[in-house]
């Protein structure tokens, strides 16, 4: 199936672009969410970058999005002093789940759409309608980058976009939506809303899902990679060598300078 090429815009957002990434832009900086890259919104990105230091064109491309959606020092700080977590770990942490980048350079947060659970939330009415590829009892699929908007779109059209988003893991963290509420999320929807705002609206979500999950958290704080690596991305995580992954992450991190450019790893 061919996706709507606006919801997986690929070029910087200007002037007369639309789509879902332009009403993400729209929510970041506090304007109607028309999905519409209009004159106010161009106005707006034009003030952030000359706050922000950056050039000053009114396009939003991949510099103005690191800007303004990169999470901060002190965020990392907070939120490992919080947890009693070596920042090492957290590192490692988001470079094997992300690469250590919550957002495409188009402004959406990084999701994967898990195919098995859409299957799970799906009645076979809808099941039909929708590909094996973004609905179907085996997880897999998987596409990456803007292609996962694509298919998220497809099952939000035939599930609703709430439903659409529990099967979806999410930003910097990769949690599922489904985990709201152990993020201290109300609903969905906002967190959803939480997960498109910046790196660290990100980690927030992610310090509350440790915090309410004490496996996972005990795990993380004593560098136990194995017993993490279960409790964060389930039994199948000897299969994808996660474990291997957080270890050798680790170690790279820790060897490293500690500065704020490698915590932005």
């Amino acid at each position: 199936m061919a996706y709507p090429e606006n919801f997986v815009y690929t070029k910087p957002l200007q002037m007369d672009s639309a789509g879902r990434a332009v009403r993400v832009l729209q929510a970041r900086l506090g304007l109607e969410q028309t999905g519409t890259y209009t004159a106010s919104t161009e106005d707006a990105v034009l003030a952030y970058q000359k706050r922000a230091g950056v050039v000053a064109d009114g396009i939003y491309g991949p510099q103005t999005n690191a800007a303004l959606t990169r999470r901060t020092f002190g965020a990392m700080v907070s939120m490992t002093e919080q947890l009693g977590i070596d920042v090492h770990a957290l590192m490692a942490v988001l470079k094997v789940e992300t690469a250590g980048k919550g957002f495409l350079d188009n402004g959406l947060p990084k999701i994967l759409l898990e195919r098995h659970k859409v299957w799970r939330m799906s009645t076979d009415k809808q099941r039909a309608q929708l590909d094996d590829r973004n609905c179907n009892e085996q997880p897999g699929g998987y596409m990456g980058g803007l292609a996962e908007w694509g298919r998220y779109t497809q099952v939000a059209a035939v599930i609703g976009e709430a439903a659409a988003a529990a099967c979806c893991s999410w930003g910097l963290p990769q949690i599922m939506g489904a985990n709201y509420d152990a993020c201290d999320a109300a609903s969905v929807d906002e967190f959803v809303r939480a997960m498109c705002q910046n790196e660290d609206s990100q980690l927030r979500l992610m310090a509350a899902f440790l915090h309410n999950n004490p496996r996972m958290l005990t795990a993380l704080q004593k560098q136990d990679w194995v017993d993490f690596a279960l409790a964060y991305n389930g039994p199948n995580q000897g299969e994808m060598g996660y474990a291997t992954k957080l270890e050798a992450a680790y170690a790279a991190a820790t060897a490293a300078p500690y500065s704020l450019s490698n915590l932005s790893v």
